[in-house]
């Protein structure tokens, strides 16, 4: 058993669960598990994996600062919608995201499935940028993501990861409900504030 791959899999449960609980300590907890799966995916020739690391590192100062200090108020930000113009610039991104990493992996390293590590890297920095805007579509993303990461983790004998990316599954429809009961209690509060007075 890799217990290195075990103490990262465990972090990363953990994580998960405080990002369902809109908890920052989501982003430190993620850090840690970030650093050791840097190790991980190194010596499983995953270097898209491992790069995404690197940027989870990036993202993960960037969303805790944003979940304390952003707003218009510097007390946090609120769960929120994509609108359809975001959905499709971030879907063109993907694609050329997914297709430019996977030939510089397929063409200049001995990565392991370059072009479906590629698409799995893209589309988590993506779906963890918009975690770090509270943006509730990023559990769609995951849902989906970690299902791909399934199949992928077990053809690479990664059992302990592939085993995580069920839990993880299983996490993201967790917070996708929890967060749309943040989303519709916002909506209702803004729905009771009165409007002004208008004086004449």
């Amino acid at each position: 058993m890799d217990y290195l791959e075990l103490f990262g899999a465990i972090t990363g449960v953990l994580c998960v669960w405080f990002a369902t609980r809109q908890n920052v300590w989501y982003w430190i907890v993620g850090i840690i598990s970030v650093l050791v799966y840097t190790v991980v995916f190194f010596k499983s020739k995953l270097y898209g994996d491992m790069g995404l690391q690197v940027v989870y590192l990036a993202l993960s100062v960037y969303g805790w600062y944003n979940w304390v200090y952003g707003g218009k108020e510097h007390h946090g930000i609120a769960v929120s919608r994509l609108s359809k113009t975001h959905w499709i610039g971030y879907s063109l991104l993907t694609v050329v995201g997914t297709l430019a990493l996977g030939y510089f992996l397929h063409s200049q390293t001995d990565a392991s499935l370059p072009f479906l590590d590629s698409f799995c890297t893209v589309v988590s920095l993506v779906a963890t940028y918009l975690q770090t805007r509270k943006k509730i579509e990023n559990w769609h993303l995951w849902i989906f993501i970690n299902s791909v990461y399934i199949g992928m983790y077990y053809f690479k004998v990664h059992y302990i990861t592939a085993v995580l990316s069920v839990i993880m599954v299983a996490l993201a429809v967790v917070g996708l409900f929890e967060w749309k009961k943040g989303l519709s209690a916002i909506a209702s509060d803004s729905e009771t504030i009165p409007s002004p007075k208008v004086i004449n």
